[in-house]
């Protein structure tokens, strides 16, 4: 829409498909509530025909350069990978704990004339640009969290062992690649995440995928707890001068929490795959 010949909205034309096949545009503030290292985010509201036309979403943008469809290819990815395997640990414990946010993908149709007069009160460092693409994605309500880093930190004051437990399995499961960066929103007993981060032996999955020194480095720091801790993990040589990673099983013992009985399959690397335990874990004595 505009005012005396000027644009007043910051708008998208219709997103690539979500998860249901929906397709929604957006229509978003004129300056971004956050700014991370490589993005710019705005709060906005869908519109479309699907259930979400009108719910509140995100509008996330590159921080340092005009976004490109071949920017946001690899997110997707991520983003599809994880879910996947967020889907089989699920089955894995019977609880539908671990969800992630769908990008959905759509070009900048409008940009308001407005931005500058805007930029005087409200300082950020995004300019954004009429065909430029950018992520759709759903509003979290609630406190955002980020439940383990991209290196495996951990925040000490975080009661989410599933989450833990979550990035632990990708690697058991597929014995290839770690799904990390894990923030998002806690609801309940149930977790809505966002931009995971994906450290792979091929380095395929962006910019942020760190290769075998991202995954040697995150279980350089991870800590198992009673729903992970008889998994496989890889070995955990000097970082700085792996090659390559060598699978090890954990050898009975008597440490608590340990299950020393759980079953550890044979490598198996289809995204799907659950292992085959003997039973999920006891949700009353494992800390979300």
């Amino acid at each position: 829409m505009k005012i005396l010949g000027l644009e007043r909205d910051n708008t998208t034309l219709m997103s690539s498909p979500d998860a249901f096949g929906w397709e929604y545009s957006a229509s978003f503030e004129l300056y971004p509530f956050h700014e991370g290292k490589d993005r710019a985010v705005y709060k906005g509201i869908m519109n479309g025909r699907g259930p979400q036309r009108a719910q509140l979403c995100v509008v996330k943008a590159k921080l340092d350069r005009f976004g490109s469809p071949e920017d946001w290819e690899p997110v997707q990815e991520v983003v599809r990978r994880a879910t996947a395997l967020a889907t089989s640990f699920n089955v894995l414990v019977n609880a539908r704990v671990i969800s992630f946010l769908w990008p959905k993908v759509a070009e900048l149709s409008t940009v308001s004339d407005f931005t500058p007069l805007i930029r005087i009160f409200k300082k950020h460092d995004k300019y954004l640009k009429k065909e430029e693409m950018v992520v759709i994605e759903d509003f979290l309500e609630g406190d955002f969290e980020t439940f383990n880093s991209t290196v495996g930190w951990i925040d000490p004051h975080s009661k989410a062992d599933i989450t833990q437990a979550f990035s632990h399995y990708t690697w058991h499961a597929t014995r290839s690649l770690v799904v990390c960066g894990l923030q998002g929103v806690a609801e309940g007993r149930r977790f809505r995440l966002t931009t995971p981060t994906i450290h792979s032996r091929d380095g395929k999955y962006g910019e942020s995928d760190g290769g075998v020194a991202g995954v040697m480095e995150f279980f350089s720091t991870h800590r198992c707890n009673n729903i992970c801790s008889a998994w496989a993990g890889p070995d955990v040589p000097d970082i700085k001068c792996a090659r390559d990673i060598n699978v090890h099983h954990p050898r009975p013992c008597n440490r608590p929490r340990r299950n020393c009985n759980m079953y550890i399959p044979p490598y198996h690397s289809h995204v799907d795959y659950v292992p085959k335990v003997p039973s999920a874990p006891i949700f009353d004595s494992t800390r979300f």
